[in-house]
């Protein structure tokens, strides 16, 4: 199973966003069997790259994947590193649904760890979707000191929020 998700993760990380190919039945049949193969980080990698490579058939599994991922960042009894790799994993997934990202503010408190705040700050930086950098601008305000600087970096390095941030500056939230 490690060499497949290695595979997997090689192709994903390496095959080109606009570069599709055209998968004959019995490819799309071997990419489905794959999924109980993999765990559910590898799924989320198999089933964006079945994307990029024009598969429909891992489409019905992504609302799936989607919830395994963000119930691993839920579960308090992992540990951090694993609930940060499960979130880049959903914000990867989804790069432009603003509900997983919202998803993820939700689960920072003061009381989150420092390493797992910043870590779901760093997540939702690789984020696509326009409304990511309105919500972190929201949630700017309840972040502890030590992720602060993190939601900064987010902001500078995505010229897509720069109004979000320039918006939470003039209101005052920033």
């Amino acid at each position: 199973a490690k060499t497949l998700e290695a595979i997997i993760g090689g192709f994903f990380r390496g095959w080109p966003r606009d570069k599709k190919v055209a998968l004959e039945p019995d490819a799309e049949k071997a990419l489905v069997s794959l999924l109980s193969r993999v765990s559910p980080e590898g799924r989320a990698q198999l089933a964006n790259l079945g994307a990029r490579w024009g598969s429909n058939a891992l489409a019905k599994y992504a609302s799936e994947i989607g919830s395994t991922l963000l119930a691993l960042v839920r579960d308090e009894s992992k540990p951090e590193a694993a609930r940060i790799d499960a979130a880049r994993q959903l914000i990867e997934f989804r790069v432009r649904d603003a509900e997983s990202v919202r998803a993820l503010l939700s689960l920072m408190t003061p009381r989150t760890a420092p390493t797992l705040a910043n870590g779901l700050v760093a997540a939702i930086a690789k984020s696509e979707a326009p409304e990511s950098g309105p919500a972190l601008v929201e949630a700017f305000g309840s972040m502890t000191p030590s992720v602060r600087p993190t939601a900064l970096r987010a902001f500078l390095g995505r010229s897509l929020w720069t109004k979000a941030l320039l918006d939470g500056v003039d209101s005052g939230i920033v």
